[in-house]
């Protein structure tokens, strides 16, 4: 019972959306310490004193954000967005060119693997103003 559980989870962060979230959450920190790939890509190798305080800025705003976190799922969504800023930031202040392709990964990724949607909002039914007079039978009002 307890495998079936975490292999739905493990199912859910299996699509494109995670991975890529994933990936790219992390490109920029792995690009700077990596020693072959840093000297193709930036001028200087290793963290500065300013990309390292936006790192722990990052991390302090999403310990923050994370505080209401209706889910894990929710948890996520808000550390790769974040993560996705501050590199968008960190990159265009290493190398414009570099920024500018992050940019473009990040949206074509937003474009093609959108935020799954929960499997309890299909089944969420949305009254309009004339249907909430037509069935009087049950109704929850949420406000």
């Amino acid at each position: 019972m307890q495998f079936a559980k975490a292999l739905i989870e493990v199912k859910k962060l299996a699509t494109g959306y995670y991975i890529g979230g994933i990936i790219l959450s992390f490109t920029f920190f792995v690009l700077k310490i990596t020693v072959g790939v840093c000297a193709l890509v930036f001028d200087e190798c290793g963290l500065d004193r300013r990309e390292h305080e936006i790192m722990i800025f990052l991390a302090i705003m999403v310990f923050y954000k994370n505080r209401k976190a209706a889910n894990w799922m929710h948890c996520l969504a808000n550390m790769f967005l974040f993560c996705k800023l501050a590199n968008i930031f960190l990159f265009l202040r290493a190398d414009l060119i570099a920024g500018v392709v992050y940019i473009c990964v990040c949206l074509i990724h937003s474009v093609f693997y959108p935020e799954p949607v929960c499997a309890e909002s299909e089944r969420t039914l949305i009254y309009n103003n004339t249907e909430l007079y037509v069935s009087l039978d049950i109704f929850f009002l949420i406000y």
